[in-house]
């Protein structure tokens, strides 16, 4: 099949879960089919890296720049979009995606996420949308943390808008995926007959290898990932350092935090210093990250989707304490190959048991491994996106 898909972000570098994502996926399924791949890029110094994604049969880029711009404020007050949509209507992407399908015999078009839709022509060819979250929810859940009433009641009314769009593409198009089976039953609920197909995340088994044997630091280690970029992301290290950290170190006196991740602001930093916590901008290696923490902490309470830092160091063998939210979209039992802990107590708790005995920390290690080969690697998943694109009609 010939597929054009439109991006929000350059599938590289892999500092996102959604260029994670994308990347692995039309990497192995380029082999089967031909892809052109049209992407938003936010600076001119993302096309340095085009030559990264060789394996698709061409490579188009839009400028669409930072999301807070007075013209893209200005028109989502006119428009009955909402403002996450309205940063991605750029003029230049009608052209570019119209010359790809004047140029090529296109069979399908595939969406991701499903905000980028606004920007293709009206065409008769069948459209996937890919869909990491359940957008309006995430949003939702930040604005209840929003200060300002009167803010809180202009963001609330952007999201009735938000609503609006997904419901109404997810009617529009052939087809739409989603990355949980949570997410699927709601939008099968409000797609109203669109198949909606399962095509979960996943982790490069090949580059996130488990260790059989753990190296033991003398103090323990926790570490934290995730691009900063993202609201879920500043959310969940601000929570931990402020209110989780001095509770553990009051009984881990020489452990230490490493926080690890790009786009992190000066303010997000200065806010989130603390006693032996570390900050981390520019890891080559995160497997060496990986290898050397003893406990990946993540406190996740925003987001929805599946989280990548923790597929990742399952299948690398770190034992992850994470929330339910943050456990979300894994087929992950608590106590069995991860801990789930959405209190101080439950976390100082999850904690003692993993570093409280060296055979309760060996059996989530392997444990977690086996389910991110039996479940998650990239080569499965591929499987269930090939079937969704060859059965879009």
């Amino acid at each position: 099949m010939n597929i054009l898909v439109v991006s929000a972000v350059l599938p590289f570098p892999l500092y996102s879960g959604g260029q994670i994502r994308l990347y692995n996926l039309l990497r192995i399924l380029s082999s089967e089919h031909t892809i052109h791949l049209v992407s938003y890029i936010r600076d001119e110094s993302e096309k340095a890296y085009l030559s990264e994604l060789s394996f698709c049969a061409s490579v188009r880029t839009i400028k669409r720049g930072r999301a807070w711009q007075g013209s893209y404020v200005l028109k989502t007050c006119f428009s009955q979009y909402p403002f996450l949509y309205e940063t991605y209507t750029a003029r230049e992407a009608y052209g570019q995606i119209q010359e790809v399908l004047n140029t090529n015999h296109i069979d399908l078009i595939h969406i991701e996420p499903s905000y980028v839709g606004l920007g293709i022509p009206k065409t008769t060819l069948p459209v996937i949308a890919v869909e990491h979250n359940i957008e309006h929810e995430i949003y939702m859940q930040f604005v209840h943390k929003v200060r300002f009433p009167w803010l809180r009641w202009l963001l609330k009314f952007d999201i009735k808008k938000m609503i609006h769009a997904e419901e109404t593409t997810w009617k529009s198009v052939a087809g739409v995926v989603a990355v949980s089976e949570d997410n699927k039953s709601y939008i099968e609920r409000k797609a109203l007959g669109t198949p909606v197909y399962l095509v979960r995340n996943g982790v490069d088994l090949q580059k996130f290898l488990y260790q059989d044997e753990k190296k033991k630091q003398v103090q323990p280690v926790f570490l934290y990932v995730g691009n900063f970029a993202w609201m879920e992301n500043q959310d969940a290290v601000s929570y931990l350092v402020s209110k989780l950290w001095p509770h553990i170190l009051a009984h881990y006196p020489g452990a230490t935090l490493r926080i690890v991740g790009k786009s992190m602001s000066n303010a997000l930093s200065q806010k989130i210093k603390g006693t032996n916590v570390k900050i981390l901008s520019d890891v080559e290696n995160i497997q060496e990250e990986l290898d050397t923490a003893t406990i990946m902490l993540a406190p996740i309470r925003i987001g929805g989707g599946t989280k990548y830092k923790i597929l990742e160091s399952m299948a690398c063998g770190l034992p992850v304490v994470t929330t339910t939210l943050g456990s979300e979209g894994i087929h992950a039992r608590h106590g069995v190959h991860l801990y789930c802990a959405d209190s101080l107590d439950e976390t100082l708790f999850a904690i003692h048991a993993l570093l409280g005995s060296t055979r309760v920390y060996n059996t989530i290690r392997k444990q977690a491994r086996k389910l991110i080969e039996s479940r998650y690697s990239w080569e499965m998943i591929a499987k269930d996106l090939d079937f969704a694109w060859k059965n879009t009609r």
